[in-house]
């Protein structure tokens, strides 16, 4: 019996697995974390675990919709920007509030963000998550504006 052997340097298989969108129930719960996430921050009764599901979510959002070419990032900085203000005014009751631009602006990411959950390759949504994790161990602060970076440097994976 012949055993082929992985030449070095080509790419893992894709199962039918990554090739389709992640299941339907998982994209759900996802989703529901955010909008839920943006729902106690426009109250006035989020956390920090919700913002930085926003945080995630957010850059998660720009990393593949930045990959597909059709995005403008207009939407993205105003998002962010509002989650930098919202990262530095915790107020003392420990109750964290966002403005209503970055709501707004958030809500516009949080819908592109849906679809691209319902309708990008599960591989796709990895890459981005494994990109997103690199910069955050490597220290920096993501940003719209640099995030994408480590994709072009790495030869654009």
């Amino acid at each position: 019996m012949s055993h082929k052997r992985k030449k070095p340097g080509t790419r893992a298989h894709l199962t039918r697995e990554l090739l389709l969108p992640i299941p339907a129930r998982k994209a759900q719960k996802r989703s529901l974390q955010a909008h839920m996430a943006l729902e106690m921050l426009r109250l006035g009764q989020g956390s920090g675990s919700q913002l930085g599901e926003l945080i995630k979510s957010l850059y998660m959002t720009w990393l593949v919709a930045y990959d597909c070419g059709d995005v403008e990032p207009d939407v993205f900085l105003v998002a962010e920007a509002g989650l930098h203000r919202c990262m530095k005014h915790v107020p003392e009751d420990g109750n964290w509030r966002i403005d209503a631009t970055a709501c707004d602006a958030l809500k516009v990411v949080l819908s592109l963000h849906d679809d691209l959950l319902a309708t990008v390759p599960a591989h796709v949504m990895r890459r981005a998550a494994q990109r997103l994790e690199r910069v955050i161990d490597s220290g920096r602060m993501p940003s719209v504006q640099t995030i994408v970076e480590p994709a072009s440097q790495a030869g654009g994976s």
